[in-house]
C-alpha cells in the first residue's frame, strides 16, 4: 500500500468517529454551537474523512 492509495473505508469511518466525540466531548453545554461550527467547516472541504464526519454530524 502507497501513501497515494485511497484508506480502507472502514478505517476512514472510524477515524471520523473519534474526531467528532473528541471535538463534542469538551463542549459541553455548548454542544450544538461546537457541532455547527464542525459542520459549517466540513462543509467546505470534499475529502473522505471531511465526508464522513459530515455523515455523523447529521445523523446526530
Amino acid at each position: 500500500m502507497s501513501y497515494l492509495d485511497p484508506p480502507p473505508q472502514g478505517e476512514v469511518e472510524r477515524a471520523a468517529q473519534a474526531f467528532v466525540r473528541d471535538h463534542l466531548r469538551g463542549a459541553g453545554k455548548d454542544r450544538g454551537a461546537a457541532k455547527a461550527a464542525l459542520l459549517a467547516q466540513v462543509n467546505e472541504r470534499h475529502d473522505p474523512r471531511s465526508r464522513a464526519i459530515k455523515k455523523i454530524l447529521e445523523s446526530n
